[in-house]
């Protein structure tokens, strides 16, 4: 039995094991109405535990897999959207960059359950690497305001929960199934999930697949490249050895199949099409946590990972002059194997009126590379080559960390927390394309040590109002890809890491008031950035038609973010959020180059105690005119979308219908941020036309 086949008998025989086990279960879990979420009560565990958003000092935003259902999303990004200040950002709708605050692409920390993804982030695909149907719910960071993660976190972090099974008083089985089909882009998702518990132990199996077409924007174009067919699956186990010891374990493996990459300049030379044939994740996780019985050590929990990413690119369609040089690339395929292995150590502590989150995080990322290069001869015959496209490097760093959230009153509360870290980093030997292999950079290593601290205030007023102070000193240290990476832009210029770079500084301040009252949710923010050290790639001091990357600039970021909600009466809601940044660059007075525009959302939702609901939303950006130069001006677009829905009982399981329309008016426009990788005008693509949605799930 061929792959293929097997992977499609899997999936077929896990959504009739749901289909079957929810006709026959006695337990079914209702489907509740999906309110626009109330910030002010939720809860994070930004802080190593959970804490009130509106008592968390620093930007948070959540969005649960209730509104990944509402909202159909190809990535992650198109989920993370509706958190003010997070925009998507990126080269491909399927694996859309997301950018917090300014800061995008390795400034950003990726976690799924708590496990760091490490990959390259020139061509973007760490946020496509998950099925947004296995999304339990999504918490992030905007900005440094925690110490539990380290280096990278600069702009942020994306932490990914994804569903898996708990323990429960009496055998049960759950589990659910969902499908959905659109029409632009043409295709279908499909998910399942089955769940058995008890006392002492639970087993969760998952698993999906989608397959969706190039869609067509606004003016019926076809988008090229922009399609992407991707399946998932996953075995989780839970074991409760008794009061105070249980242990998680989990598999799961991420396939990805000839995804494309819309947009054509910024590629090697004059190549005018890059595809990812092949993307894998692979990951194994073992958890365990201690639960003893002290007044002191709450808990205590050890994580460790291992997680490999193998990536797989097309790049072809190269033009060329009649007098340009042979032989001539005509396929390039580049590919690396990006291997991670981690430790978390968290424990929980409560000392009088000080509730301290401790412990070690560490992690080393592995970087193999390879590429093989098909060559035209003045004969229309062809030469294939084989080299590499940067030379094998690792990346090791261990952090120890300490966070205090000191209660002094019912009033006000000190959060506080450092963390200093060790980096180390090697790389092998830098040869130059074959077959000529020159040595273009001798092996290198370096060992550096960083720090990072903050502290933040809550002052509240009463049970309604808060408001949060936090400032904070964080850092960036260049991963492998700023110090060691090597591409080849042209026959003639190339851009080259730096092993001798210095971690980017962040100096980060901002404000917040909350109100959490019983028909009105609100909150704002404001907050400015300074980074010294950025890293950009800067001519190189040997060969001007070179690039390296270099620590040349001092950046000053800036912002005001507002998110609320009313439900104004029985059934009714109103929603909406509202962001607003803009970054210089101090050492040139010019604009960065990832400043999203003024953007938000606003809605009006109709929840019907029969089961009903419907919802209308405004979504836009700004016209953009504080761009960076070499980077064109954009247009202000808003599009349409509306959502309807019915939520009935079916014996012992729960349904929910939903027809979603997105861009209902068809406009036709551009995300100032769709591609930064080069001059604007050639890299951005139209974002889709007119879309519906018709999806079904069922949940036991």
């Amino acid at each position: 039995m061929n792959a293929y086949v097997f992977r499609r008998a899997i999936t077929l025989a896990l959504l009739s094991s749901a289909v079957i086990c929810g006709a026959q279960t006695n337990s079914a879990e209702t489907t509740g109405p999906s309110q626009p979420l109330d910030m002010g009560a939720m809860t994070v565990t930004a802080r190593g535990r959970e804490t009130l958003v509106s008592q968390t000092p620093g930007g948070i935003g959540i969005v649960d897999a209730e509104r990944a259902f509402l909202d159909q999303p190809l990535s992650i990004s198109d989920l993370t959207r509706r958190i003010p200040g997070v925009s998507k950002s990126g080269d491909a709708h399927w694996g859309a960059e997301i950018n917090i605050r300014g800061m995008a692409r390795n400034r950003i920390v990726f976690l799924i359950d708590g496990q760091r993804v490490n990959t390259a982030t020139d061509v973007g695909i760490q946020f496509g690497l998950m099925l947004p149907d296995d999304i339990e719910r999504v918490e992030v960071l905007k900005g440094p305001v925690s110490e539990l993660y380290g280096s990278g976190s600069l702009g942020g972090v994306v932490n990914v929960i994804t569903r898996k099974g708990q323990f429960s008083d009496q055998p049960e089985i759950h589990g659910g199934l969902s499908l959905s089909a659109s029409s632009n882009p043409d295709g279908f998702s499909s998910y399942t999930r089955l769940a058995y518990s008890d006392k002492s132990f639970w087993l969760h199996v998952a698993g999906g697949y989608r397959d969706y077409n190039s869609y067509d924007d606004g003016a019926h174009d076809e988008v090229p490249h922009s399609y992407a067919e991707d399946e998932q699956g996953s075995l989780k186990a839970g074991l409760k050895w008794d009061s105070a010891n249980v242990t998680e374990i989990s598999l799961s493996r991420y396939y990805a199949d000839c995804i494309g990459v819309p947009g054509s300049e910024g590629l090697p030379g004059n190549a005018t099409r890059v595809v990812l044939p092949r993307t894998v994740m692979e990951n194994i996780s073992l958890k365990h946590s201690f639960t003893p019985q002290s007044d002191i050590w709450e808990e205590s929990s050890l994580l460790v990972y291992y997680q490999k990413i193998e990536r797989d690119v097309s790049i072809d369609r190269f033009t060329y002059a009649p007098t340009a040089a042979w032989p001539r690339p005509y396929q390039l395929w580049p590919g690396a194997e990006h291997t991670t292995y981690g430790l978390h150590w968290n424990n929980l502590l409560t000392i009088a009126d000080h509730s301290i989150a401790t412990g070690i995080d560490a992690w080393r990322w592995e970087y193999n590379g390879y590429r093989r290069r098909q060559l035209e001869l003045p004969n229309g015959s062809f030469r294939f080559v084989d080299d590499t496209p940067m030379a094998d490097s690792s990346q090791l760093v261990i952090g120890l960390f300490a966070e205090d959230d000191w209660r002094l009153n019912d009033q006000f509360s000190i959060n506080v927390g450092a963390r200093v870290d060790r980096v180390m980093a090697d790389s092998d030997k830098l040869y130059g394309p074959a077959p000529a292999n020159a040595l273009l950079r001798d092996s290198s290593d370096m060992d550096d040590w960083s720090w990072s601290a903050h502290l933040g205030l809550t002052w509240r007023l009463n049970p309604a109002w808060s408001m949060t102070l936090l400032g904070s000193r964080a850092y960036r240290v260049p991963d492998i890809m700023d110090r060691f990476k090597y591409i080849a832009l042209s026959g003639t210029s190339a851009l080259y890491g730096n092993p001798n770079l210095d971690p980017e500084d962040s100096l980060f301040l901002e404000y917040g008031v909350h109100y959490h009252g019983d028909a009105v949710s609100a909150s704002f923010s404001a907050w400015v950035n300074r980074v010294d050290n950025l890293v950009v790639a800067a001519p190189h001091p040997n060969n001007t038609s070179d690039q390296l990357m270099a620590n040349v600039d001092e950046a000053l970021l800036k912002g005001l973010e507002l998110n609320a909600q009313w439900r104004f009466a029985p059934g009714w809601t109103t929603y909406g959020c509202m962001a607003w940044m803009e970054g210089d660059n101090q050492s040139t007075d010019t604009y960065l180059r990832d400043n999203p525009p003024l953007n938000g959302l606003a809605g009006l939702r109709y929840e019907h105690n029969r089961g009903w609901w419907a919802e209308c939303e405004v979504e836009g950006a700004a016209k953009q005119d504080h761009n960076a130069p070499g980077y064109d001006e954009c247009d202000a677009w808003l599009t349409l979308n509306a959502r309807v829905g019915y939520r009935f009982m079916l014996g012992n399981t729960s349904h929910a219908l939903l027809l979603a329309a997105t861009n209902l008016a068809n406009a036709e426009y551009v995300n100032y941020l769709s591609s930064v990788r080069g001059n604007n005008s050639a890299l951005a693509y139209n974002e889709p036309g007119r879309n519906l949605t018709l999806a079904w799930k069922m949940d036991f």
